[in-house]
This record gives C-alpha cells, sequence and structure tokens, in this order.
C-alpha cells in the first residue's frame, strides 16, 4: 500500500520505489513505515488517542480534587500533585500535536519559529514531571529526619516559592533545545551539533535516570522510617508531658507516623515514573548505535531486502511499544492516586455525586459518608460555604 492507499501487488525489484521521491521528508517516512511497519503506525494512531482521552479527563479531575482546600489542609503535598496534573496535560496536548505531525503527516510543526518554541515546551513539560516529584519527596524527607526545621522548610506558604524555582530551573535546561531543531524547506530538521549532543545527553541521564532512582531511594527511606515510627507509637508506653530530653526523637516519629499514607503515594508514583521513563530515556540515548537509520538513498524495493533497514523497522514497532508505555505515565497518575490515597478518593467520589445522578442514590450517599468517616474527614458545611 502506497501513501494514498493504493494497494500494490507487484513483486519488489530492485529500481521500483512507491515512495515519494523527497526523501527524509515527513511525508516520505510515513510512506516508508506504512509500507514495511504498518504496526507501528497504528500503535500511534490507536493507542496515543486513548491515552489522550484518559489523560485530559483523569488530569481534569486530578487538579480539581487536588486544588480542594480540604486536601490542601491535610496534604501539604497537594500543590505539587496539582502542578503535576497540569503539566502532564500541557504534555499530552504536546504530544498529540507531535502525532498529528509525524502519525498523520499534518504540518503542526513544521513552522520556523514554533517549531523552536515547540520542542522547548515538549522537553520543559518532561522535565517538569521527575522535578516535581523530586521536590515533594525531600520535602517529606526533611519533615522527617529534621522535624523542626521541617516547620519552616515544608509550611504551605513555601510551596509556591520552591515549585517556582522548579519550573525555572526546567525551564532553563529545556532552552538547550533551541539549538537542536530547524526549519528547512517545509520540513522540521534536527541540528546535529556537538553542544546540542552533549547537552541532551546529559540532561536525558540526570533528569530521566538519576533523579527518579535518587527519588525512589528518599522514599523508600521516608517509607522505612515512617513503618518503625507507627510501630514505635503503638509498642513504647504514653510518655510524660515533663519529658524535654527526647523531644525532637518524639516529634520525628509522630510526625513520621502522620505521612505514611501519603508516601506510599508518593512512592508508587516515583516507582511507576521510573518503570516508564528510564527504558525510553536508555533507548533514546543508544538507538542509534544499535539500531542505525538505513540508507535514504534506497527505493522501497531496496529497503525490503535491505538488512540494515529491516533491522531498524523491526525495532521501530517495538520502541513505539515503549514510547505509548512511556506516554501512560502523563494520563495514569489518578489511578495512583485512587489506589493509594483515601482522602483523595473520597473527595473525588464526593466531586462525582455531586455530579452525577448517584447524588440521588441513599445507598450511594450512605457507602459515601461511612468513607468520609472512615478517613475521618468531615462532612460538615461551615457557614460561608466552604469544606470543612
Amino acid at each position: 500500500m502506497d501513501c494514498n492507499g493504493t494497494i500494490y501487488t507487484n513483486n519488489f525489484t530492485n529500481n521500483t520505489d512507491f515512495c515519494p521521491n523527497n526523501k527524509g521528508t515527513t511525508e516520505w517516512e510515513l510512506c516508508v513505515y506504512t509500507l514495511f511497519a504498518p504496526r507501528a503506525i497504528l500503535i500511534d494512531r490507536i493507542v496515543s488517542p486513548f491515552w489522550y482521552c484518559i489523560g485530559f479527563l483523569g488530569n481534569i479531575l486530578t487538579i480539581h480534587v487536588w486544588s480542594n482546600r480540604r486536601l490542601k489542609r491535610l496534604n501539604t503535598s497537594s500543590l505539587y500533585l496539582s502542578v503535576l496534573a497540569i503539566t502532564d496535560t500541557i504534555m499530552l496536548t504536546l504530544h498529540m500535536l507531535m502525532e498529528l505531525e509525524y502519525a498523520w503527516g499534518k504540518p503542526t510543526l513544521r513552522y520556523p519559529v514554533w517549531c523552536t518554541i515547540f520542542f522547548v515546551l515538549f522537553y520543559f513539560s518532561q522535565y517538569m514531571s521527575p522535578l516535581l516529584v523530586f521536590g515533594f519527596t525531600c520535602e517529606r524527607l526533611v519533615s522527617i529526619i529534621r522535624p523542626f526545621k521541617s516547620e519552616r522548610f515544608s509550611r504551605h506558604s513555601r510551596a509556591p516559592k520552591e515549585i517556582a524555582c522548579l519550573t525555572a530551573f526546567a525551564l532553563i535546561i529545556s532552552l538547550g533545545q533551541i539549538t537542536g531543531w530547524t526549519v528547512e524547506n517545509g520540513e522540521i530538521k534536527p541540528m546535529y551539533i556537538t553542544f546540542y549532543e552533549t547537552w541532551s545527553y546529559i540532561t536525558e541521564i540526570v533528569i530521566f535516570i538519576i533523579i527518579p532512582v535518587i527519588t525512589l531511594i528518599f522514599n523508600i527511606l521516608v517509607m522505612k522510617t515512617a513503618r518503625e515510627a507507627t510501630k514505635f507509637r503503638r509498642e513504647s508506653a504514653p510518655i510524660s508531658k515533663h519529658s524535654i530530653s527526647n523531644d525532637g526523637q518524639i516529634l520525628q516519629r509522630k510526625t513520621a507516623s502522620k505521612i505514611l499514607p501519603t508516601t506510599l503515594t508518593l512512592m508508587a508514583v516515583s516507582f511507576y515514573r521510573i518503570f516508564t521513563t528510564a527504558p525510553i530515556t536508555i533507548i533514546y540515548l543508544f538507538q542509534y548505535q544499535v539500531f542505525p537509520y538505513g540508507d535514504p538513498c534506497l527505493t522501497t524495493s531496496g529497503m525490503a531486502v535491505d538488512p540494515v533497514w529491516q533491522k531498524y523497522l523491526h525495532w521501530l514497532v517495538f520502541k513505539k511499544i515503549l514510547d505509548e508505555v512511556g506516554i501512560s505515565q502523563y494520563s495514569c497518575n489518578i489511578f495512583i492516586y485512587i489506589v493509594t490515597a483515601r482522602h483523595f478518593r473520597s473527595e473525588l467520589l464526593r466531586l462525582l455525586c455531586s455530579r452525577l445522578p448517584c447524588a440521588d442514590n441513599d445507598s450511594m450517599r450512605k457507602e459515601f459518608m461511612m468513607l468520609n468517616q472512615s478517613n475521618g474527614v468531615s462532612m460538615t458545611r461551615p457557614t460561608d460555604g466552604s469544606l470543612v
């Protein structure tokens, strides 16, 4: 099948070319992939829209829930998680534009200034994700190790400043993309210059491998300390109010036991991000060394028997599968929150029942009230109409 959808039954010959002569263009690549790796195109065209539907809906609900004043009081990381959902939504939007360009052949990025801006924003939204997870993990760790100092470090008023610093850092390292892309004759072209390749190599390793691994280690330490604190509180006898020699240790154990549920959520997010990001990063760094691009001067009939092209095209299908697994991290956080965060689950149920017919269902209302009571969340409303 060629790019126009005409089915060819001829046997390949060495001088037959079914694709346009403008080698290396998006149109030409799309034609080649349609001929020799149709599954790669189908994966992009079917699986990606599936993630978009889940991601846009899930992230909008997540932003609404974590932005609720009730959860802001219960969870000091709620602002981080709200911003994470916002950057995930931006990432999905930009990824959709990229898919329209490369999977559907629609000219969404082939404009000189916009192309540069796009790739800066595209990498910025990717960098923000592991940085935000690292940020609120550090906050958790400090609140356990240095409970007295954390009163100043992790209070709610500091969270916007911390997020602003992370945002500025992500934007600065994203500016390196300015040197990496250009538009020539209406086609997007990567600029293979030493600075850009070195910059990309370092930032990819640091942001997508080193920081996520450190984040996971920190979360494991927090989880371990929190579990030990919970066990200590259950087994220890009541402590006299006049005992001051171990005030720091007591506060540390109390703080750790309080943040155990939230830490479980953050640890799940960290682990899932590593699972979906690390393989793609490794492939991105070494793909052309292991699976080199074939000779674009060959005709399509030549590609059919060329071992380099065939190796590359078979690997392309596997890469597309990994890419889609990676995209899921920007769509599926809501499921992690539902499973691991009781207060999030409770507030989400409240939100849905206020807008769906289940709000009039007595059995659903009773179940909702029991869930909130088990979570220790007040069901009363103050006179100003805000949630307690």
